[in-house]
């Protein structure tokens, strides 16, 4: 859910990217904002409805996770070619995708990861806001689905 696009940044509620660096909103409105960690190559960010739990992806390096709105974040999966991440409502189940790799979930608000689906040139990645119902795409193919929380997935080629 994309809030607002100023400046070469994207704003997600209380969370934004911009040129490269992550970044807080300390205001209710927009108008103030904290950078909170240095400059990456971040694809993915994604967050609690509340704001509490939030989960960025960088690129070439890992999935960071704030269970504070974002004012603190620690490293969890690593080494991957991180290109997007989706999490449900509650922040409790997270899927990330890996460029040339596999589609990843957690199931216990981003602290452990485990690898599912085919290693393919996964680009995007949605989810119900339970986590039941997943959607991601792969780069020049097919789109692919899961129903049961992004253990076992299927390809859907377009008609």
């Amino acid at each position: 859910m994309l809030i607002g696009q100023n400046e070469g940044g994207a704003y997600l509620g209380r969370v934004g990217v911009r040129e490269n660096s992550w970044q807080v909103l300390s205001g209710t409105e927009g108008v103030n904002w904290t950078s909170r960690a240095t400059s990456q190559v971040w694809y993915g960010i994604a967050m609690s409805s509340d704001g509490r739990i939030q989960a960025g992806s960088i690129n070439g390096s890992n999935i960071w996770t704030s269970y504070n709105y974002g004012v603190t974040w620690t490293s969890r999966a690593t080494g991957q070619q991180w290109r997007d991440i989706a999490m449900s409502s509650d922040g409790r189940i997270q899927s990330a995708v890996v460029l040339f790799g596999n589609i990843w979930t957690s199931y216990d608000y981003g602290l452990t990861w485990v690898s599912r689906a085919a290693s393919l040139g996964w680009q995007s990645i949605a989810m119900s806001s339970d986590g039941r119902i997943q959607t991601a795409v792969v780069f020049n193919g097919n789109i692919w689905t899961s129903y049961d929380y992004g253990v076992t997935w299927v390809s859907r080629p377009l008609s």
